[in-house]
C-alpha cells in the first residue's frame, strides 16, 4: 500500500532532479505506472484487456530490469 501524497511528493522531486533518486523508488514508480497502465486500458473487452497487458509489459519490464542494480546497492527502506 502507498500514501498518495507521499507517492506524488516524490514523483515530483523526480521530475525536479531524476539523477538525485533512488533506484528501489525508480522501480516502485515504474511498477506503479504498469498497474495503472493496465488498469486505464483494459476496459471491458477482451481484446482491450490483451492489448493492456502488452503496453503494461514494457512498464513491468523495466522495474524488473532495474532489480540487478538494486542488488548491488545498499539496503535502504525501499529496497527492504
Amino acid at each position: 500500500m502507498l500514501d498518495r501524497q507521499s507517492f506524488e511528493r516524490r514523483l515530483r522531486a523526480y521530475f525536479r532532479d531524476p539523477k538525485d533518486t533512488d533506484i528501489a523508488w525508480i522501480a516502485l514508480m515504474v511498477a506503479v505506472l504498469a498497474s495503472g497502465c493496465r488498469a486505464i486500458l483494459s476496459a471491458e473487452t477482451p481484446t482491450a484487456f490483451e492489448q493492456s497487458g502488452v503496453e503494461s509489459w514494457a512498464y513491468f519490464q523495466t522495474a524488473i530490469d532495474l532489480v540487478s542494480q538494486l542488488l548491488y546497492k545498499p539496503a535502504n527502506l525501499p529496497v527492504v
